[in-house]
């Protein structure tokens, strides 16, 4: 048996094969510690051999072939760096090194050269391997040495160029590559041959009509003018020329325009396979377009002809009728979303305004709409890109990034609005992002968009009323941005003499003014007179959004929320006085005109003294009775019914509450004639009168009166019925036409959210008038009913629905299904019937349904009734709670206990039981110290706490358990502050009510009794002690 020839033994380099496997590895500080070590073993201090840096070259070139890990990346910066230390400026290698550029280029080529027929991946491999080594030679700037030859730099170049032709996939990469590479070229005069060649090379290959050789092209015209160009491929040898336009968007959209002379070449292919990522010469014309529109260069070429087209004309060609066109592909638009944030985050400012065109923005609008749409999340992202840019601008813009977007943005096409379309809030948003200084702006153009609403030309022949109902829906779109804009915004309160901080609020106001209470007529000389004429329910509508936005600045501060409102009756005033083309839509006689007019008067003495008062407390009353008065005026323009009454009582609030220094008597009979003013204030529906009930009782709540205060309390005695609401608003029930929606007592804010409208079905949803908003109850709220009170209507709907099938039963001659078969009359099936059996029963169905319906309008008049009075205490409530947190201290307040004890007894509403047990509650911790009032009939304080533990043992709700005990420690407390040996009698008192249970065994004791008269023995001992 022969012997197996023994292997020779290699020489293997542990170090170097450690050094190659780490120029691969995923760590980017792995590869260049890899890379320092394989130049040092290579570097002139080493003394390589010529083999030793030829296989280092042949291992370098070939690693750029392999898709291991990060090898491309690792072996193209270690094959750069080893170029530059072999050939480059300053090497310390000598002439003696058997190696030349030549060879390296050589090797390149030869070890990135497909041989045989191989698998695609390892051909793509081999290609990104030339790719990626002709890149590493040209970053090494080897080839641009004095003492070069000029025909190394066209060999690379035509590597390059053939690699781009061979594979359209590459021809970006390969483009990038040059047009990186021409700055370095263009430092040096000497270097402009390279320049040139790269343009011949380009031409020769027919690349010149490329996106990738429009790049270079431009590139090397700018930066080496003496270059000589090509001839007959671009008018005046420039892409960018007015009549290349339509070929340049040939070149980016289409892919490869082929020159005359390569019609034959059938290796040169166009580009056929999409490409998901943003090509790079879109950068480059962009930069280009923003170089030539800078205006100080237009002045230095103002000799020239200019004959290039402008970014805002090449940006409706090549992106909006190119890529966001109706017929465009997912692909073409999903490109258009890319290019569009692109140029929203580096695009200077007067780019931007230039890029929101017709097409884009209805694009932009249908595919953030549903997240259904292919290109939705492209869509966010384009949004994202605008706010992104509108956050990173400087905190003091000039312009103002926000503003300029919004004005682009928000119209759509079609008369429609870009939020109403997308369905978003990206106006919003914009609004919440605009400068302060910008706001004023921003204002005034959504004036003149109401004054013209947008709407598509075919619609205008549309019949008037749709063409109405249309520009109604736009124009109520409109003043619910600027809603929208003051709810968002923090408003700065004027200093004096600066109301410039706050000019965009009171502009909205003198917005809706204009058009909610006047007329344009003739040929006005500013604003011009919209277009269709404004409606009776867009007058109605700007009334409300009036309500609603003096409702949001009411609560901010006292102060500047009546100027606002005073602005608001002074502007009106204003424009009946002087604007000759204006005409007050106000119809009244002389008598309400006289009554206005004297509240003027009244008003403008208010005001004046104000200013000059120096008293805080006369200038608290004085701004309540301002913002009292003037938003009573704006009722009276309103069209409401009572407010021209409530002006003669004003009057004599004024009179005495202010003006007067009478005796307490006459200031009693006023302060309760305020209290019913208030009271008839909140028994409206409206947030903004709730808020002004509140404001002007705090000012004048040390005024308040017991007969203004037992007014109050006579409303929380009232029944929650329809005799209760006939009784208190009296009125025959129509009241049930205010009911309030969604009260929120717990809130300060509360203000319903403005409804905005959709644009495709808004026009048939809008109602013919807006009432204001609204602050009660939603009907059928289930907190207004206390528990079980849905199983008691239901029984009552199952009854009525069994009473209405007797007599319909009773009207046929017939029997319910689910009745015994055996008792059913052969002559009962309504089959049996003729004509005239049928037409005899007529009449008594139309009873029936009558009377059905009848039964059915009741219920809901008395379950509207009960919402009416249910709000109304709640309100009144609120005010109670003002009183006690101000005047727990004042005697009369013990008024409060046994009326809200009642209130909370036999109300059928838990928010009414629990707000009130709350008022108490308060009352209670409130009056602590000196701060416990001080009684003047101790024996009715001993009754009323004896008729407290009698009531404390009935049987009631939690919170009338809880508003027992508390109402005891009360006068507990006001009994011992009296004299201390009360104290035992208060115990014995205490201990029967106790033992009643016990021995009697009427009643039933509650933890909260036991637990609150704990607390306050031990706190009572605890004070006396630290005394």
């Amino acid at each position: 048996m022969a012997k197996k020839r023994p292997r020779e033994a290699h020489n293997v380099n542990v170090e170097l094969v450690e050094i190659y496997e780490d120029l691969a590895n995923e760590d980017e500080v792995i590869r260049l510690k890899a890379a320092r070590s394989l130049l040092t073993k290579l570097s002139c201090e080493n003394a390589p051999t010529t083999q030793d840096i030829e296989k280092a070259l042949n291992r370098l070139i070939k690693g750029l072939s392999s898709g291991r890990k990060s090898a491309r990346i690792g072996f193209s910066i270690a094959l750069t760096e080893l170029l530059t230390q072999l050939f480059g400026p300053g090497t310390k290698f000598t002439t003696e090194l058997d190696l030349s550029v030549e060879r390296v280029l050589e090797i390149l080529q030869r070890q990135t050269h497909p041989v045989g027929s191989l698998p695609g991946q390892e051909q793509r491999d081999l290609h990104f391997g030339r790719l990626f080594g002709s890149e590493a030679v040209i970053k090494s700037g080897i080839l641009f040495q004095p003492n070069r030859a000029l025909v190394l730099w066209e060999k690379v170049l035509d590597l390059i160029f053939e690699l781009a032709k061979k594979k359209p996939w590459l021809c970006e990469e390969c483009g990038w590559i040059l047009y990186q590479a021409i700055p370095q070229l263009s430092t040096d005069p000497l270097n402009q041959s390279y320049n040139q060649a790269v343009i011949d090379k380009l031409h020769a290959h027919g690349l010149t009509k490329t996106p990738e050789g429009v790049a270079i092209w431009l590139s090397v015209r700018s930066l080496a003018p003496n270059v000589s160009l090509p001839k007959d491929v671009w008018h005046l040898d420039d892409p960018m020329d007015s009549k290349e336009k339509k070929n340049l968007v040939k070149v980016l959209i289409g892919g490869a325009s082929k020159d005359k002379k390569n019609q034959e070449d059938k290796n040169f292919l166009q580009k056929s396979v999409w490409n998901s990522r943003l090509h790079f010469i879109w950068g480059v014309l962009r930069t280009a377009f923003a170089e030539n529109e800078d205006p100080y260069k237009r002045l230095l070429a103002k000799s020239k002809r200019i004959t290039q087209t402008t970014w805002a004309r090449f940006w409706t060609e090549a992106v909006d009728n190119t890529l966001f066109s109706a017929a465009a592909s997912n692909e073409r638009k999903f490109l258009g979303f890319q290019l569009f944030s692109k140029v929203l985050q580096e695009a200077p400012f007067h780019q931007l305004s230039m890029v929101f065109t017709k097409n884009m923005k209805r694009c932009l609008a249908n595919q953030v709409a549903s997240s259904d749409r292919y290109l939705h999340r492209a869509a966010l992202d384009a949004l994202k890109a605008m706010h992104a840019r509108v956050e990173a601008q400087p905190n003091d813009p000039k312009p103002d990034l926000a503003s300029s977007f919004l004005f682009n943005l928000q119209h759509v096409d079609d008369g429609l609005y870009f939020d109403q379309v997308s369905k978003t809030k990206t106006i919003e948003k914009l609004l919440r992002q605009a400068s302060d200084q910008s706001l004023f702006d921003i204002v005034k153009v959504h004036q003149l968009m109401i004054v013209m609403p947008k709407t598509e030309e075919h619609k205008r022949v549309e019949a008037k009323t749709e063409e109405h109902k249309r520009v109604e829906v736009q124009r109520r779109f409109l003043a619910d941005q600027l809603v929208t804009l003051l709810r968002n915004r923090k408003v700065k309160v004027s200093q004096e003499h600066k109301r410039e901080q706050d000019a965009w609020v009171r502009q909205i106001l003198y917005t809706f003014v204009g058009f909610a209470y006047f007329t344009i007529i003739g040929k006005p000389r500013g604003l011009k007179k919209p277009e269709p004429d404004m409606s009776a329910a867009s007058q109605s509508m700007f009334r409300s959004r009036i309500t609603t936005c003096l409702a949001h600045l009411l609560p901010a501060n006292a102060h500047t929320g009546a100027d606002y409102a005073y602005d608001v009756i002074c502007n009106i005033r204003l424009v009946e006085e002087t604007d000759t083309d204006s005409e007050s839509l106000l119809n009244a006689d002389d008598n309400v005109h006289k009554s206005i007019k004297q509240a003027w008067k009244i008003l403008d003495q208010i005001h004046a003294t104000e200013q000059s008062s120096a008293s805080v407390n006369n200038q608290a009353h004085l701004r309540a009775m301002k913002l009292l008065y003037s938003l009573t005026i704006l009722e009276v323009y309103n069209g409401t019914a009572d407010a021209v009454s409530l002006l003669d009582e004003l009057k004599l609030c004024y009179k005495e509450l202010i003006q007067s220094s009478k005796a307490s008597k006459v200031n009693s009979e006023a302060s309760e004639l305020l209290v019913e003013v208030l009271l008839s204030f909140i028994s409206k529906p409206s947030v903004l009168f709730r808020k002004l009930a509140q404001q002007v009782f705090a000012a004048f709540v040390t005024e308040i009166s017991s007969a203004g205060l037992q007014s109050m309390l006579n409303v929380m005695l009232s029944k929650e019925s329809t005799g209760g609401q006939r009784q208190m608003f009296d009125q025959d029930g129509d009241q049930g036409d205010h009911v309030d929606q969604n009260d929120n007592t717990d809130g300060d804010d509360d203000l319903s959210d403005i409804a905005m409208v959709d644009a495709v079905n808004a026009s048939s949803a809008e109602s013919a008038s807006d009432g204001e908003e609204s602050d009660g109850l939603a009907s059928g709220n289930s907190e207004i009913n206390e528990q079980g009170s849905d199983t008691t209507e239901t029984d009552e709907g199952n009854d009525e629905l069994a009473a209405f099938d007797a007599k319909l039963a009773q009207a046929l001659g017939t029997q319910r299904g689910d009745k015994d078969k055996a008792d059913v009359s052969e002559q009962s099936t309504d089959s049996d019937m003729d004509d005239e059996q049928m037409m005899a029963i007529e009449p008594h169905l139309t009873q029936v349904f009558k009377e059905r319906k009848l039964s059915t309008s009741q219920k809901k008049e008395k379950k509207d009734a009960k919402e009416n009075v249910v709000n109304f205490k709640l309100r009144v409530l609120d005010l109670l709670s003002i009183y006690v947190k101000k005047q727990h201290q004042d005697p009369t307040a013990i008024d409060l206990i046994k009326p809200l004890l009642e209130a909370i007894r036999t109300t059928k509403s838990s928010q009414v039981s629990r707000k009130a047990s709350q008022i108490l509650s308060e009352y209670s911790k409130a009056c602590k110290g000196n701060e416990i009032p001080k009684a003047t009939e101790i024996q009715s304080i001993w009754a009323l706490l004896q008729e407290v533990y009698e009531q404390a043992l009935e049987e009631g709700s939690n919170d009338y358990a809880s508003a027992c005990s508390c109402s005891s420690i009360l006068l507990c407390k006001i009994l011992v502050r009296a004299d201390k040996k009360n104290f035992s009698r208060i115990g014995l008192l205490y201990l029967h009510t106790l033992s009643k249970p016990l021995l009697y065994g009427s009643g039933r004791v509650r933890p909260s009794l036991l637990a609150d008269w704990n607390n306050w023995y031990l706190s009572l001992i605890s004070s006396l002690n630290n005394r």
